[in-house]
């Protein structure tokens, strides 16, 4: 679960950084599920991550 930023507070992830964390999960779900100081809050289920290539 995390907090979604706007960018301004130090606290959770801007759009662009929840965007990279699910880049390539080949199953995702994503629920908002409250508001926290005025900001989202979302729950993330992440399944079979994705392949890395080992040099």
């Amino acid at each position: 679960m995390t907090a979604l930023s706007d960018g301004t507070a130090p606290v959770g992830l801007t759009g662009t950084a929840l965007d990279a964390v699910c880049d390539g999960w080949q199953v995702l779900h994503q629920w908002q599920l409250a508001r926290t100081h005025g900001r989202p809050t979302h729950c993330l289920l992440l399944r079979n991550p994705p392949r890395r290539h080992v040099s």
